[in-house]
């Protein structure tokens, strides 16, 4: 399935983007200390995830109040995310990352749901109290 997905993301990267996915070097340039909103491939935003150093991460639904601290971790041409508390009981998320302009375009490896990572808006605030974010 994994394999499948990698095959179908290298078709679906729109033009102009990069057409192959980032390596965990590239995405951890790309988001080292930075925070940034996730929509979906429709634009409507459901989350945001904040980049600390380490690879640390921390999580936020926005239609939640908790945080979840989690590392990223390269796997094969995947970036992969484990959460301190793994709710779903799906184990990690991977996520093939593309460049696309000033965000960044991710296909999920396992069920190829697109999304878009891109800074946040002025009026959208990220906050994670006890996380130091």
């Amino acid at each position: 399935m994994r394999l499948t997905v990698l095959a179908l993301a290298m078709f679906a990267v729109p033009a102009g983007a990069q057409d192959r996915p980032l390596t965990a070097e590239e995405f951890e340039a790309f988001t080292r200390g930075g925070t940034f909103a996730h929509d979906t491939e429709t634009g409507v935003p459901y989350g945001a995830e904040i980049y600390l150093p380490g690879r640390r991460v921390i999580w936020h639904f926005l239609d939640e109040r908790a945080c979840r601290p989690g590392h990223w971790y390269p796997e094969g041409a995947a970036i992969c995310f484990a959460y301190d508390e793994d709710i779903d009981g799906d184990g990690p998320e991977c996520w093939l990352y593309f460049e696309a302009g000033d965000q960044l375009r991710a296909i999920h490896v396992d069920s190829g749901f697109v999304a878009f990572l891109r800074p946040p808006a002025p009026d959208e605030e990220i906050t994670c109290p006890g996380f130091g974010a």
